[in-house]
């Protein structure tokens, strides 16, 4: 299940035990030229399970960025392990293209 988070401060909540709770962002640093993108997965009392981040070159755009890391929170679930999860990210186009399984937009459906 994919969630999104509105643009307004959101506050962190749990997710139902077992299951463990993926939440991914993307940050682009125009002045510096690069990208980076962060993962942290959390178990339902809010423990720390696994969690990273990485630089990598900029993309065309900022909704391939959040897609980047959401593409990255996937392959990070699969490496630990993770079975059953909730997917959380703040990119509301992205969150929606991702539900639809709509892969057919021309600026980022070739990474969905």
């Amino acid at each position: 299940m994919v969630s999104t988070v509105g643009a307004r401060a959101a506050k962190w909540t749990p997710s139902l035990s077992p299951r463990l709770k993926i939440n991914f962002d993307g940050a682009t640093l125009k002045e510096l030229g690069y990208t980076g993108i962060g993962v942290v997965v959390q178990n339902s009392t809010g423990a720390v399970i696994g969690a990273l981040s990485q630089r990598i070159k900029m993309p065309s755009s900022a909704a391939i960025v959040e897609l980047l890391a959401c593409r990255k929170a996937m392959f990070f679930a699969k490496e630990l392990g993770v079975v059953h999860c909730i997917v959380e990210g703040d990119a509301e186009v992205i969150i929606k293209a991702l539900r639809q399984k709509d892969s057919s937009h021309p600026e980022y459906g070739h990474v969905i």
